[in-house]
């Protein structure tokens, strides 16, 4: 890199975090589940192509690099060897809440330690790593799951101006971020903002919130987010920074890495005209479907006929999309059986009365209503 005036030395760095390799979601089959977890190896490849691509000093990872500290040994022997086929660019892992450094740390294991290429550097302790002459890597890592204490405290003490273009690495949630818990082991923004405004840190890279953020004004300070999407509530994941810096000087520019997304969705099926419309969303072909994750609520009051349209549109989505299921905090979906239904079925005798039962929990009971759909069905079957 060059180095330009009285900035001194200019670094380019790719900041990322949370890879959380080895998570599993329960709502997964067992094949879906197998392309999530390739598919999160493959982002660590594209990021590190691109680091490549952008002539980037180092990668740096804000932490949770791993789910846990137990996970499969196949897991922590397939992430390095990404890692040893990648561009040999110096890559600097912090270990976070979920893979710290604990009697059982995946860090310590003879599979690791054995595996580890020698582009790559665990942050272990609060000693400097330098770069280069000038540009020093410098973090706080986690101990133990639940720290009682700012992650920073040990740190921070310690840092002084030396003049020098310093990347701090560090792990944990924001005190002035929505969401964020309001406890002793919460980074104090102010305490991130006097770092760089005294010029003892020229950049913060943050990990654990898994949607790209900036914290404060100051433009040095970042969460890179998760390079692949863990949840519908985030915002803005799957992404990384690339960060050029020098001491007067910073361009933070994001990049998009992530294949998969997950959709929260509130859709109202009042009417045909409505359930057709969600029939086409199911449908629709510019999503890859297959890395997509929807939480569908529905709301509006249907017949039974219109609620067999639904169950039947949202069963077939199910062979299609990596998941979907009801998001039922929001969902207001009410059954409400007309006088064509009722033509329809047909019924008498003892599936009369059940009926009778059914219609009347339907408004209430989720289970019911699901009951009643899957009667009318049946009867329908049976009068074809």
């Amino acid at each position: 890199m060059t180095t330009a005036g009285s900035s001194g030395p200019t670094v380019t760095l790719i900041h990322t975090a949370d890879w959380q390799l080895g998570m599993r979601r329960h709502v997964f089959n067992a094949e879906t589940q197998g392309r999530f977890t390739q598919d999160r190896l493959d982002a660590i490849a594209t990021l590190m192509q691109f680091a490549a691509d952008e002539n980037a000093d180092c990668v740096v990872v804000g932490g949770d690099v791993f789910d846990d500290n137990l996970v499969e040994r196949q897991t922590v022997l397939r992430a390095l060897d990404v890692l040893a086929r990648s561009p040999n660019i110096p890559v600097f892992l912090l270990p976070g809440n979920h893979d710290p450094l604990d009697p059982t740390s995946v860090y310590k294991t003879d599979v690791f330690t054995a595996n580890c290429p020698a582009h790559v550097t665990v942050i272990t302790d609060t000693t400097p790593h330098v770069l280069r002459p000038g540009v020093e890597i410098v973090g706080a890592p986690w101990r133990t799951r639940r720290h009682t204490a700012n992650p920073l405290d040990e740190l921070a003490p310690t840092l002084t101006d030396a003049g020098t273009v310093r990347i701090l690495v560090a792990h944990g949630g924001v005190d002035t971020l929505a969401g964020e818990q309001q406890a002793a082991n919460v980074l104090r923004e102010a305490e991130l903002t006097a770092l760089v405004a005294s010029k003892k840190v020229q950049y913060i890279a943050l990990g654990d919130r898994h949607s790209t953020t900036a914290v404060g004004s100051s433009g040095r300070v970042y969460f890179s987010g998760a390079p692949e999407p863990t949840s519908p509530r985030e915002t803005d994941p799957g992404n990384v920074l690339k960060v050029t810096v020098s001491r007067d000087d910073i361009t933070v520019t994001k990049k998009k890495v992530a294949r998969w997304q997950f959709i929260n969705e509130i859709m109202p099926v009042g009417n045909d005209a409505d359930i057709d419309q969600l029939i086409a969303w199911l449908k629709d072909t510019s999503r890859d479907n297959a890395r997509t994750v929807l939480r569908v609520s529905l709301q509006g009051v249907v017949t039974l006929a219109q609620h067999a349209a639904i169950v039947d549109a949202l069963t077939k989505a199910e062979d299609t999309y990596a998941s979907v299921t009801r998001w039922e905090r929001h969902d207001t979906l009410t059954i409400t059986p007309d006088d064509n239904d009722l033509d329809q079925m047909r019924l008498t005798g003892f599936v009369q009365d059940a009926f009778d039962a059914l219609r009347r929990d339907a408004a209430t009971d989720p289970i019911a209503a699901d009951a009643l759909s899957l009667l009318y069905a049946l009867a329908l079957k049976a009068d074809s």
